[in-house]
């Protein structure tokens, strides 16, 4: 719905300080419910990665058991060392807000997708979705970003840093190319 999500630079800015994220920071969104089909390995990996490589980041994952009291997401999360660049957002009924505060949104998803919600939103709020080829994912990103290929973990990696290197104006032409092919 376009009435709800879309780009606001003052949701930013109030969600990233009612988290405590600067500006340099980059804020990563991990929204789905926990499920092995969502493939939370590979992302804690993905942070690993980034995490090695003094990568400033923060990542806020959200959706159903997404919580403390989950002892199994808990336990993976202290495996790979993370606890102190990731924040547990549980369920969210207003998560609109949260993708204008993201610098990226991350599916790791392994299976079973059809067309995820979460990477129309994405591209509607003009966060830049990071995307397994599950599902339709593919038929949108496979057209703009020729990344997916190869070992998961290295692509979105080496995709942030690709990102990173682009100015204002070429990561706008990405977002504008996404919305114009969903």
């Amino acid at each position: 719905n376009s009435k709800l999500f879309y780009y606001n630079e003052r949701w930013k800015k109030k969600y990233r300080k009612f988290l405590n994220i600067d500006d340099k920071t980059k804020l990563i969104g991990f929204i789905n419910r926990y499920d092995k089909q969502k493939n939370f390995d590979v992302f804690f990996e993905i942070l690993t990665s980034l995490k090695k490589d003094n990568y400033k980041f923060k990542a806020i994952l959200c959706g159903e058991n997404i919580t403390k009291s989950n002892k199994d997401l808990i336990k993976k999360i202290k495996y790979y060392h993370l606890s102190e660049y990731i924040i547990l957002a549980g369920a969210r009924k207003k998560i609109n807000y949260l993708y204008s505060a993201l610098d990226y949104s991350v599916s790791t998803s392994l299976y079973g997708e059809g067309f995820q919600n979460t990477l129309l939103e994405s591209i509607a709020t003009e966060t830049l979705p990071l995307y397994s080829k599950a599902g339709d994912a593919k038929f949108i990103l496979n057209k703009i970003i020729d990344t997916f290929h190869g070992d998961m973990q290295n692509d979105y990696v080496n995709f942030i840093y690709k990102i990173e290197k682009l100015n204002v104006n070429e990561k706008s032409k990405i977002i504008n190319s996404l919305k114009d092919l969903s």
